[in-house]
């Protein structure tokens, strides 16, 4: 707009007995721009875009309308026809709907805040190197409550749902652990920064003691956190493929503890995969917490 009212400067001189007449002169032809509406095109005219900044103007306006029409809508649905439909099941003593219903008011208040943080992450993709992890771990919220809605709908479905949304579990935590390599300069700068650390960041506490030697600062640190992490990954990978052929087969039997039941086995080695991965993760975060201190990740 400032570059059409320049353009629009440049014939005027103001010089002369009456000065204030080329000002006069150029507010009138101004507001005739305005009222016929051709200030885009003057615009336009003047950087040559053949009628982009108007298409531009349009887009924009349409946007904001779509979104004030969503915006709009989704609290209509979330605070007005939805509660509404929730009472309306729970009077014909129907809680199973009026859960899944008040779940949904929940859902559509979450996802679509979530989905708002993850956007402006890929409108803003000034560091994809570290950002692309962030989306991956912020995708764990709609992920999440869209899953358990889903689950209480569909009740045959419910293993493969949890399966899917354990598995992304793992997806997120190895994501975590790369984002913070990536804040600190990838894996050579790490390693060479773990190498000035106090030794006893290398030490274990707890019953890690019995099974882990003391771990040097350095590469060696740094490679026994990562693939602390991982090999949950790969653990729960093996672990769902396992699940879907059981469950298909009719061999899974979740809640069952008993020496010939899958389920037992295949909780005990997951709990301690994702015990022995945060432990991990942690150890490796107080090590670098003050090198993290400006990008607070946590």
């Amino acid at each position: 707009m400032d570059n059409a009212y320049s353009s629009l400067l440049v014939p005027y001189s103001f010089s002369g007995d009456n000065p204030q007449e080329p000002v006069s002169e150029l507010d009138d032809h101004l507001a005739s721009v305005n009222r016929n509406g051709d200030l885009c095109k003057v615009h336009d005219d003047h950087n040559g875009g053949g009628g982009t900044s108007c298409a531009k103007c349009t887009s924009k306006y349409l946007l904001r309308v779509l979104t004030a029409i969503l915006a709009i809508s989704l609290v209509g649905l979330v605070f007005g026809l939805l509660p509404y439909l929730a009472v309306h099941e729970a009077a014909k003593e129907k809680y199973n709907h009026t859960l899944y219903l008040v779940a949904g008011i929940f859902v559509l208040v979450t996802v679509p805040i979530s989905s708002q943080g993850i956007v402006q992450h890929l409108v803003n993709w000034y560091m994809p190197q570290v950002q692309k992890f962030v989306v991956r771990i912020l995708f764990m919220v709609p992920i999440y409550s869209i899953e358990a809605w889903f689950s209480l709908y569909f009740h045959g479905a419910f293993e493969y749902l949890r399966a899917f949304r354990e598995l992304y579990e793992a997806f997120a935590i190895a994501s975590f652990l790369y984002y913070i390599i990536e804040l600190l300069g990838g894996e050579e700068n790490l390693a060479l920064a773990l190498r000035t650390k106090n030794g006893s960041y290398g030490s274990h506490v707890f019953v890690f003691k019995l099974v882990c030697k003391e771990w040097n600062m350095g590469r060696e640190f740094m490679m026994n956190c990562k693939y602390g992490v991982l090999q949950y990954v790969l653990i729960k990978t093996l672990a769902t493929i396992v699940v879907f052929i059981l469950e298909s087969k009719g061999l899974f039997q979740p809640g069952v503890w008993s020496w010939g039941s899958a389920y037992g086995y295949i909780a005990v080695t997951m709990n301690i995969s994702i015990g022995y991965a945060l432990y991990c993760l942690v150890k490796l975060y107080y090590a670098t917490k003050d090198d993290l201190k400006d990008w607070r990740p946590v």
